[in-house]
């Protein structure tokens, strides 16, 4: 038999856990709440981006072009690597650094800004394991990523612009 609360018995153990069940759930929806906005800028990204940076070494620069990205030179990066973007925080070798790789790693920026922190993780990597189990290259699988597709379309753009 189920006890109604009442105000002798609200501290009873059932309409305790009843109450700490309300809180929980109301604290629960916030957080969700400010996770989903949060997840929904580049924020997070950015985050890691600026970590990133900061254990590379990486020091500011003037960006080439304007936007509300930061381009960071740093020392090194992987091998076949001459930039990376994380949310608003381009990380660019410094012998790369050019108005056309700007562009690129811009139109990421971009990416993120439309997709959210998680989005654009989920939706490169999924998009990659598709075009890497079906062409078994991973030189391949990034070369015809549509997203890294739309963001060479900018860099050629930024090329364009440059020499005009």
């Amino acid at each position: 038999m189920v006890r109604k609360c009442s105000t002798q018995s609200f501290t009873s153990r059932l309409c305790g856990t009843r109450l700490s069940l309300t809180f929980t759930i109301v604290g629960l929806v916030v957080v969700l709440e400010v996770l989903e906005v949060l997840s929904s800028w580049p924020f997070l990204a950015s985050l890691v981006g600026w970590g990133v940076g900061g254990v590379l070494g990486g020091h500011g620069t003037k960006s080439m072009l304007p936007g509300r990205h930061h381009v960071l030179l740093v020392r090194w990066l992987s091998t076949n690597t001459a930039g990376i973007t994380f949310g608003r925080v381009i990380l660019v070798r410094r012998e790369y650094h050019t108005r056309v790789l700007e562009a690129h790693e811009r139109q990421h920026t971009r990416q993120y800004e439309q997709l959210g922190s998680f989005g654009f993780f989920l939706i490169y990597a999924l998009l990659y394991a598709a075009l890497l189990v079906r062409w078994r290259s991973f030189w391949r699988a990034y070369w015809l990523n549509p997203l890294e597709r739309a963001a060479r379309a900018a860099g050629e753009r930024g090329a364009r612009g440059a020499s005009s």
